[in-house]
């Protein structure tokens, strides 16, 4: 090993061996700071002050074994120690090693003479030690904020076995589905899914384990302990061993229940508008905000002659009448910089055969999500008849007029 001065600490009574160490020490290939001390309270004193990067420690000390230098809980060594003894003890030996010792030498001249490469493989070891338990520590962290995770998740997850059995759940899936713990654990994942699902579940499933994929996100009902039904966004992961095989799943559920609803209540009104909207006695239309037609009912089919593509090719001053396109153009000017939101007006339209017909029209603005104006909403009922019925007996009122004030004979009413 290249390393500039090792630190090594050398706990030996014996100054003799503390020679022979050093110069064993300084004969290797690295630069070595060496301390030497001669009992265990002179090594305390020192490793309250600093750790070295090596402890050589003789086993018989004038105040102690050298072993109660090493700590009584392996995990908690803060340095590597190796235990030198005068004679090769096969009991002395395991002595050492289970109190922690790197190594265990005796003092020879053939252990002396390769020191350095003992000290080089000590230190080799250490760091394989050291490195395992930052790996073991990093694990132990991941595995903790995986379980707090797991436990505080705002929505339900659950680890399933590859047969579906739920194997582990969280407290979010226990509010969710009403279950305890001990009786979720007796479930599966078709045991909590609607009948009408299961069989969508169970195919996603089966492609997982086919290996067609690794996730599926879909939505779905579940049904709850009481019997109550809600819907959840799910998705399932395959979750492989070491060997790159399939071990389980692991599965999260988000309640979306409210939305669904929302989304159920919006597709019921928009159902209805359209029901409304076919259906209605009147012609309605849907126009854009630069007077394009964008949806039209059979009812103004109907009043217009035009079919609903020829309609829909068309804005609101191509149906209306010459005399009342500027009056048009005027009232919808006026929507449009939010000086009213409704208007109501009678005016004249042109139909597709050129005939005119009379309409009482009705524009309203409508809004869109962001609260700015995005369409306009109109309906036109026929009042033809009305008109014609009005001019029919303004024309009778007219002649009756003409007659009365130029009899020959005088006329009066009484």
């Amino acid at each position: 090993m290249n390393r500039e001065a090792i630190h090594i600490l050398l706990v030996e009574d014996s100054e003799t061996h503390a020679a022979l160490v050093r110069k064993a020490l300084e004969s290797g290939p690295n630069q070595v700071k060496l301390t030497v001390v001669q009992s265990l309270a002179e090594a305390r004193t020192h490793l309250s002050e600093s750790f070295p990067d090596l402890a050589i420690i003789d086993f018989l000390l004038p105040d102690g074994k050298g072993i109660e230098l090493l700590p009584a809980n392996q995990e908690a060594a803060t340095y590597p120690a190796m235990i030198m003894t005068s004679r090769d003890d096969a009991q002395t030996a395991v002595e050492a090693m289970k109190a922690g010792a790197l190594d265990y030498v005796v003092k020879s001249a053939a252990t002396l003479a390769d020191l350095p490469h003992i000290v080089e493989r000590a230190l080799r070891e250490w760091t394989r030690i050291a490195e395992r338990k930052e790996a073991e520590e990093a694990l132990r962290e991941s595995e903790d904020r995986c379980r707090s995770f797991f436990e505080s998740a705002a929505c339900g997850m659950v680890i399933l076995s590859l047969d579906g059995k739920l194997l582990k759940v969280n407290p979010t899936f226990f509010r969710l589905f009403g279950y305890s713990k001990a009786e979720a654990l007796k479930k599966d994942v078709l045991d909590v899914t609607h009948p009408d699902d299961r069989e969508e579940t169970r195919r996603l499933y089966d492609e997982i384990r086919a290996g067609h994929r690794r996730v599926v996100d879909y939505e779905k009902r579940y049904l709850c302990k009481d019997g109550s039904v809600i819907w959840g966004r799910t998705t399932v992961a395959g979750v492989f061993g070491p060997d790159g095989a399939l071990s389980c799943f692991a599965a999260n559920v988000q309640d979306i229940t409210e939305r669904k609803e929302a989304e159920e209540a919006l597709r019921e009104s928009e159902e209805r508008f359209r029901s409304f909207f076919e259906a209605a006695a009147s012609g309605m239309a849907i126009i854009s905000l630069d007077g394009k037609f964008l949806k039209v009912n059979p009812t103004f089919c109907r009043l217009s002659g035009y079919s609903e593509a020829e309609a829909l090719k068309k804005n609101v001053l191509d149906v209306t009448h010459p005399d009342n396109r500027e009056e048009t153009r005027r009232l919808y000017d006026e929507i449009r910089a939010g000086h009213r939101r409704v208007v109501d007006y009678e005016k004249r339209y042109l139909r597709k055969d050129g005939s005119v017909i009379w309409g009482r029209a009705t524009v309203a603005v409508v809004f869109g999500p962001d609260g700015a104006l995005s369409s306009f909403a109109a309906s036109i009922q026929d009042i033809t008849e009305r008109k014609e019925a009005e001019e029919a007996l303004r024309l009778s009122e007219e002649r009756f007029r003409t007659v009365f004030n130029n009899a020959a004979a005088g006329m009066v009413t009484l």
